[in-house]
């Protein structure tokens, strides 16, 4: 399904997936509707907190069904892809609070959100921004240890191998990247590889998906909500570990659901046109929205009305996305010396 956009005097192709794109644009409200519901200290903040790892899965998902042949050119386009609308973002902002809330902000803090080795106050969203760029990072190791795998029998005994490895490694020697997180984004490229090899059985593979949801969602719902019980220690740490790996399946198993329903579908053109528009602009639009919602300029504190205040944010998330969408387009293609759109 295609279809064209204008965008302030320009138009936006969209090829994409209608299956993708629907399910990226899903998540990316999820965030949204979490971060709001988080200003607004509504318990359910916590369990609309799954389009980080919908957008994970998605995105190894998407390289797990594709060949990368030149590891350098991979590393280049997704870097630049991250890195231009970041800096376009994050650089008016430090420059914002140095201005106006320089309490807030240091010279340290300032360089570690340069190197993308910390976050600015009111964008503690964007630890996502390293952990997709480390992902990316091992996404050509993934591509030839998967390529290995399902050239062999028992592909997904294999698969549950590196999964607990990995995360286990990526615990032990790189703490600063959340494991699970990692751990989420290859179980995506498990997916995408089987569905183009057809080696491990589906449903085999989405019943253990969704039967770890159950699972320790489960779990967390009794310890938190019917025992409530006061965890402290090394014991709440495992049980942190072990909630963030509820979200993990939890947010697999929202993307297997939902990929289940709409695949395959005729999306009709009224839907598919505003979808297609907000999945182009989801990434630029993530990285600006909690600046807005959270934080010394949180529209939900300066604004007493919530439904003006949720409808201010739309407004200006959405401008904002276009805008940085396109300042960082051009950029991105002269960088890379071509005129394709390499979202």
């Amino acid at each position: 399904m295609r279809c064209k956009v204008t965008i302030w005097g320009g138009e936006y192709d969209s090829s994409r997936d209608a299956t993708i794109s629907i399910i990226r644009v899903l998540g990316f409200l999820f965030i949204i509707t979490c971060h709001i519901m988080q200003g607004y200290d509504c318990e359910l903040a916590w369990w609309f907190n799954v389009g980080v790892q919908m957008f994970l899965c998605l995105s190894g998902y998407l390289y797990g069904r594709k060949i990368i042949d030149n590891e350098l050119s991979f590393y280049r386009k997704q870097y630049i892809k991250i890195l231009v609308p970041y800096y376009i973002v994050i650089i008016p902002v430090i420059i914002v609070q140095l201005l106006f809330v320089k309490n807030e902000i240091s010279f340290v803090r300032v360089v570690k959100a340069l190197l993308c080795y910390g976050t600015l106050s009111g964008g503690e969203h964007l630890w996502f921004v390293p952990t997709i760029l480390f992902c990316y990072f091992l996404t050509p190791l993934f591509d030839r240890l998967n390529n290995h795998i399902f050239r062999r029998s028992y592909s997904l005994l294999y698969c549950i191998a590196v999964f607990v490895i990995l995360s286990i490694v990526i615990r032990l020697f790189v703490p600063y990247f959340n494991a699970a997180w990692i751990a989420c984004f290859y179980l995506g490229h498990v997916l995408g590889k089987n569905e183009i090899t057809q080696r491990i059985n589906s449903e085999v593979y989405k019943g253990l998906i969704y039967s770890g949801a159950a699972c320790l969602i489960s779990i967390q719902i009794v310890i938190s909500y019917v025992m409530k019980f006061e965890l402290s220690g090394s014991i709440s740490a495992l049980y942190d570990i072990m909630c963030d790996y509820g979200h993990v399946f939890l947010g697999i198993t929202v993307f297997l659901l939902l990929q289940g329903i709409l695949k395959g579908r005729q999306i009709p053109r009224i839907i598919m046109t505003p979808v297609s528009f907000l999945d182009s602009i989801s990434y630029e639009g993530y990285l600006i929205h909690q600046f807005f919602i959270l934080g010394e300029f949180s529209l939900l504190t300066i604004i007493n009305q919530p439904i003006i205040a949720i409808i201010a944010i739309a407004i200006i998330v959405f401008f904002l996305g276009i805008i940085v969408k396109e300042i960082s387009q051009p950029l991105m293609n002269r960088v890379l010396r071509t005129n394709i759109n390499i979202y």
